[in-house]
């Protein structure tokens, strides 16, 4: 990034500015990456146009199937418990494409919830987002969207919120297919629950993926070819990930006591923890805590999990030498290899063999990560990120 934030101080200079403040640094990179852009593109994702695509995107990766169940109706909805904007999906084992086949196997079905509602008393009447296994065989997704405004007709989607629903979408297929009970799966590692959720995400977002849902609310055309790279993720969107799992491992870590330290020194350690991976002095009044640096904190340490992850999806992705990945990513072969090796795998937890030696039981290794060991070398990822 050092190159990028030279030609920042250049143009900063020609203004008689000495240096290159954090807020300039940040007006530069929104608007060389045209993040407004990314605004645009909601006219080409509505979501009642774009979710039955999106769903057959994410059951190509996965070789699944999603079939709405019934329609939102009271009758059906006061039977059931459900609220009329949940959309119910049965998701059967196979491809889209092997939708009549026989035998296909029932793994279970997704409750999509995706607008929050306020209850008759004011407060929230929706779950924070995430997703939730209520039971085995059934996994209830909450996104928590914004609602569509009086008069404005169909929710056009920002990427961000295309991401997250994609990315809780591919919990559920993994809460589906997995064999053992909820007290093992929750017991995996992070970067092992992660992993189905951001692999999915990211075949979503490359822009050949968006190509198959995304037309424009009114005429159906596809978005230009500018509009889909403002919401590809760059260097600096992971110069951000770097930032905010320095700033949450160094607040876990040992030598930092919180129960010797005031709010300033708090605020003061995040900051220099941020600073690790910037190239601009931090503005005055910022903190690093009040964006998502701040609920990694709150979440745990192990939230380095997902930069694991997009090292991992990078490795599982990205074949050296070829350049039609997002064609390769739908196929049948690589959704089985993915299937096989990683959602129906039942990996044994590891909690309680983590305690074993606190519990007195000594002289037993610890189990081996689940999954093979990342890359030595993160040159696919950056290598993507050049073309």
């Amino acid at each position: 990034m050092s190159k990028a934030v030279k030609k920042m101080k250049d143009v900063s200079s020609r203004g008689g500015s000495k240096g290159l403040s954090h807020v300039d640094q940040m007006f530069w990179r929104a608007h060389v990456a045209r993040e407004i852009d990314t605004w645009r593109l909601s006219e080409f994702l509505p979501a009642d146009k774009c979710l039955p695509s999106l769903l057959n995107l994410v059951g190509k990766a996965y070789s699944v199937t999603f079939r709405e169940v019934d329609g939102a109706n009271l009758l059906t909805r006061l039977l059931s418990g459900w609220h009329r904007s949940v959309k119910v999906y049965e998701v059967t084992d196979g491809p889209p494409s092997a939708v009549k086949k026989a035998g296909r196997g029932k793994l279970g079905y997704v409750y999509l919830d995706l607008y929050r509602r306020m209850s008759f008393l004011g407060r929230p009447a929706v779950e924070l987002a995430g997703a939730l296994r209520l039971c085995p065989g059934h996994a209830y997704l909450s996104c928590n969207l914004p609602g569509v405004g009086l008069g404005q007709g169909s929710k056009l989607l920002h990427p961000e919120e295309l991401v997250g629903i994609t990315h809780e979408l591919g919990h559920a297929v993994h809460i589906l297919c997995h064999t053992g009970s909820p007290q093992e799966f929750d017991d995996l590692p992070l970067d092992v629950l992660e992993l189905p959720s951001t692999l999915v995400e990211t075949i979503a977002l490359h822009p050949e993926s968006m190509t198959q849902y995304a037309q424009h609310r009114d005429n159906g055309s596809l978005p230009p070819g500018d509009l889909l790279r403002s919401c590809q993720r760059d260097s600096h969107f992971f110069v951000r990930v770097l930032q905010n799992c320095s700033v949450s491992l160094g607040l876990h870590a040992e030598d930092f006591d919180p129960f010797k330290k005031t709010a300033a020194d708090l605020r003061e350690h995040a900051i220099s923890l941020w600073q690790r991976y910037s190239l601009v002095e931090a503005d005055p009044a910022f903190t690093p805590l009040g964006g998502d640096a701040g609920l990694n904190v709150g979440h745990g340490a192990n939230h380095v999990a997902y930069l694991l992850c997009y090292l991992r999806v990078a490795n599982i992705l990205q074949k050296k030498g070829s350049r039609k990945d997002a064609a390769r990513w739908l196929q049948p072969e690589f959704a089985g290899l993915l299937r096989s090796q990683l959602l129906d795998q039942n990996f044994p937890s590891e909690r309680m063999a983590a305690v074993q030696p606190t519990l007195g039981k000594q002289g037993r290794e610890l189990p081996p990560h689940p999954l093979p060991q990342l890359p030595s070398s993160t040159l696919l990822l950056f290598q993507q990120l050049a073309q």
